[in-house]
């Protein structure tokens, strides 16, 4: 078990010390947060049990959602005392346990130390060999800064569908930040949906990383709609022969929203595939950068790794920048990646309108026919309803983000494929 104190303060250090930007290849690239940890504390306080328990309540009378565990910056309630998920807080001999062993090191990126060195609490789910479990845990950002470290292990033949809601009422600069973990052993799998949906005073910082053992299955998506700025650093591995990656990002940027998302997808073992699927939309004056890079190592044969981003502009300020890279240490793999972006579709503006549609609607849908592909890969029902009523909402009202959505099916839109688009060229479909 690792000494806490000395931790937080290597975290500190680390956080001093390093580039805001150390990726060469994306340095060019990346949008600035000008964050700093003196500026951003976490030490206010203005009575902010009470404001979670009010959030709650709006969000469970707003949604009929009600949460497993529901953490702000200081606490955290557990639901009937689940016992796949605990909090553990900073001086417990558990929290020492927690972050020994971690997969993210304070020296990999700058605000992940900066993370390490102001989290006072992390939330453990642990699902044993063999057993499965639903959970849903609300973050609640409502008086401060709230730092979190995630960490999640599923063992042998395990399952796990988590959905993860990131809200904030925050009237002060503040800031969002995960830095979370995921362990799949033999044969594990995991659904897990994040929703980002804070509001314009709240910086959001996601950092995931993950490793999936041998014939495990993880698929995992983000959704970005709300922050002033969005900063993602996720790295998915499929680390075990046979093991399957699928990581699929949705954003929607508006107003002066700036989101900075760079995914890696690995293949470390033979046999194995990793899927990437980006779509964003970008509303007014925002900007959205996607990078995605697909990594197979050397010596994972018959690896396949897809990665497909798209983008599509709604206004004539909004600009979305996408990067598709690939680095392949192996021959005998299949590999492809494609890009595409390009503004709403004035004709089939024009056909929906001409028939009575209003242009706020038209333009509704358009955007959930486009988010239809990554929407259908959320397995959940109520997390597509969720996802698409947040969407609707934004398009509704003129890009406003943070508000919570009152839930509503008619958004949705359910059918879409899950499959990269780049597979269904000729060469890659399955000869009959």
């Amino acid at each position: 078990m690792i000494d806490q104190s000395k931790f937080v303060e290597e975290a500190l250090n680390e956080y001093h010390r390093l580039p805001e930007e150390g990726d060469s290849l994306y340095i060019r690239r990346f949008a600035p947060l000008g964050l700093d940890i003196d500026k951003y504390g976490s030490g206010r306080s203005d009575g902010k049990e009470d404001k979670v328990r009010k959030f709650y309540e709006e969000l469970r009378e707003n949604t009929g959602m009600s949460f497993d565990a529901t953490v702000w910056e200081s606490g955290c309630i557990v639901k009937d005392g689940n016992p796949a998920i605990r909090l553990v807080k900073f001086g417990d001999n558990e929290y020492g346990k927690a972050i020994s062993n971690k997969l993210f090191r304070s020296g990999d990126d700058k605000y992940v130390a900066m993370l390490h060195a102001t989290a006072k609490q992390a939330l453990v789910i642990d699902i044993k060999d063999g057993m499965s479990a639903d959970l849903k845990v609300l973050f609640a950002v409502v008086g401060g800064s709230l730092p979190m470290q995630v960490f999640v292990n599923l063992g042998k033949n395990a399952r796990l569908g988590l959905f993860e809601w990131h809200a904030s009422d925050c009237a002060k600069p503040c800031f969002s930040g995960t830095v979370r973990e995921l362990r799949l052993q033999e044969g594990a799998a995991c659904d897990i949906s994040v929703l980002h949906n804070e509001n314009a005073n709240t910086t959001v910082l996601e950092h995931t990383k993950g490793t999936t053992s041998e014939g495990g299955s993880s698929t995992i998506n983000f959704i970005y709609t709300g922050g002033n700025a969005v900063r993602a650093r996720n790295s998915i591995e499929a680390s075990g022969r046979e093991s399957m990656v699928r990581v699929g990002e949705l954003a929607i940027s508006s107003k002066r929203q700036k989101f900075d998302l760079n995914t890696y997808v690995v293949n470390a073992a033979g046999g194995s595939e990793a899927r990437l699927s980006s779509a964003a939309v970008a509303m007014q004056e925002s900007t959205c950068y996607l990078k995605g890079f697909a990594v197979i190592t050397n010596g994972s044969k018959d690896a396949r790794s897809f990665v497909e981003e798209k983008g599509l502009l709604l206004d004539g300020m909004a600009k979305i920048n996408s990067i598709p890279s690939m680095s392949i240490g192996e021959n005998a793999v299949k590999a492809t990646h494609s890009s595409a972006i390009g503004p709403i579709d004035q004709d089939s503006m024009f056909y929906l309108t001409s028939r009575g549609i209003s242009a706020e609607t038209a333009k509704r849908l358009m955007v959930l026919g486009f988010f239809s592909g990554p929407i259908s890969g959320i397995r959940s029902g109520l997390v597509k309803e969720v996802v698409s009523s947040v969407i609707s909402g934004k398009i509704r009202s003129n890009g406003e983000f943070g508000e919570l959505p009152k839930l509503n099916a008619e958004n949705v839109i359910w059918e879409g494929s899950r499959e990269a688009g780049i597979e269904q060229h000729y060469k890659y479909r399955t000869e009959k």
